[in-house]
């Protein structure tokens, strides 16, 4: 299971590199995926986002609402894709107040508000996502440290 998080956390932030190799620079948001040749990326990476958060109770939340704009396509069902883009950008500030130590990547989350406003959605998105597998990427080290010092 530690090994499907890390791929999970690689898959992650391979995302936006993909998305910009296809589609170019001038890219509006992830959620435009659908209908490309990279919209199972998307599923498959989100479902598997959800499999992870969902072992961690303060992660569950942004999974719920992960899954639930997954499962909703911006074609069909925008405005609710849209709501809950919104939810788990929000939620996961609320999950990123799981450990002390850890508050840094809270206040570089919350900067990219600021990177959105300047530079637009895709780039909201990406800088928030980068941020958020450095952090779990930080907590799967922490664990592999503390697993392979008590052998």
């Amino acid at each position: 299971m530690k090994h499907l998080k890390l791929l999970t956390i690689l898959l992650a932030l391979f995302e936006p590199i993909a998305i910009i190799l296809y589609f170019g620079y001038d890219f509006k948001s992830f959620s435009k995926v659908w209908g490309s040749e990279l919209e199972s990326w998307f599923i498959v990476s989100n479902f598997l986002i959800v499999h992870c958060f969902s072992e961690h109770p303060k992660w569950r939340l942004p999974a719920l609402w992960l899954l639930l704009l997954t499962a909703f396509s911006t074609s069909v069902w925008s405005s609710c894709h849209n709501l809950f883009a919104v939810f788990f950008f929000l939620s996961c500030v609320y999950s990123l107040t799981e450990f002390k130590r850890m508050q840094p990547y809270l206040i570089i989350y919350c900067c990219s508000v600021i990177i959105g406003i300047f530079f637009g959605l895709f780039w909201f998105e990406t800088y928030a996502l980068v941020v958020l597998c450095a952090y779990h990427l930080h907590l799967y080290k922490i664990n592999y440290d503390y697993e392979n010092r008590h052998l």
